[in-house]
């Protein structure tokens, strides 16, 4: 028997490279306008649009300064008035639905875990860029179902959101969850608030400035697998 039965997978930068779509999706929008950046802008906006999602989560700002907002902010760094934040949004969200990079060992741990559990995606993102993402990738394969904070309206770190997991999962023994993810802010937090146990994916070895209490912190995906198959009475 393993040590959970359910498994509520975070989707970018844990399953997916997100900054890698995220720069792909970035320069063929603007090459719409014959327009190409260069790697430091890139990474101006993707710090940015991090920023942007952080306050997003904890409730600061509303969707639109983001999924808008980062737009009309990038365009004034870039001093360009002739592009229509709006329309540029849309472009954008098309092709960063267009693509899905799975991180190295994320299809064979999904796999790997089948036998002991079940696996759900626990997103922030839009609907139908997420659907998008995790169907090219082919999680759609293995995963029971989604969970989207767009279709939910209510996004992690929220408990509400996690109770809607518990609800449509069925079991509401907490003991039985485990929440994989990359954010502090939203899959970390969220799994305290829900008071499920958490695992950390930081692969580069940051600090956990904000202090937030983790049950596991791993560097690759392939040791959720010795969590999940260690009987509760072993060594953790």
């Amino acid at each position: 028997m393993s040590r959970y039965k359910y498994i509520l997978w975070d989707l970018d930068e844990t399953l997916l490279d997100f900054k890698k779509a995220e720069e792909y999706a970035l320069r063929q929008s603007f090459l719409q306008f014959e327009v190409e950046i260069d790697k430091s802008l890139v990474e101006w906006y993707s710090n940015m649009n991090r920023l942007l999602w952080k306050q997003l989560e904890t409730g600061e700002i509303q969707g639109d300064q983001v999924f808008t907002g980062r737009f009309v902010t990038l365009f004034d760094k870039m001093g360009r008035t002739d592009i229509d934040p709006q329309h540029f949004r849309e472009i954008y969200q098309t092709s960063i639905a267009s693509v899905a990079y799975p991180y190295e060992n994320a299809i064979q741990t999904l796999q790997l875990l089948q036998p002991y559990c079940r696996q759900y995606i626990v997103t922030n993102g839009k609907s139908f860029i997420q659907r998008e993402k995790i169907e090219r990738a082919g999680f759609d394969q293995i995963m029971d179902t989604y969970f989207i904070a767009d279709e939910m309206n209510i996004m992690k770190p929220h408990e509400q959101f996690f109770e809607h997991c518990f609800q449509t999962i069925g079991d509401w023994d907490k003991s039985h969850y485990l929440i994989v993810g990359d954010s502090l802010t939203s899959d970390m937090e969220g799994g305290r608030r829900a008071g499920i146990d958490t695992c950390w994916y930081n692969p580069d070895g940051k600090e956990n400035e904000l202090g937030i209490p983790i049950r596991f912190e791993i560097k690759d995906l392939l040791q959720v697998i010795a969590i999940v198959t260690t009987q509760e009475g072993d060594t953790k």
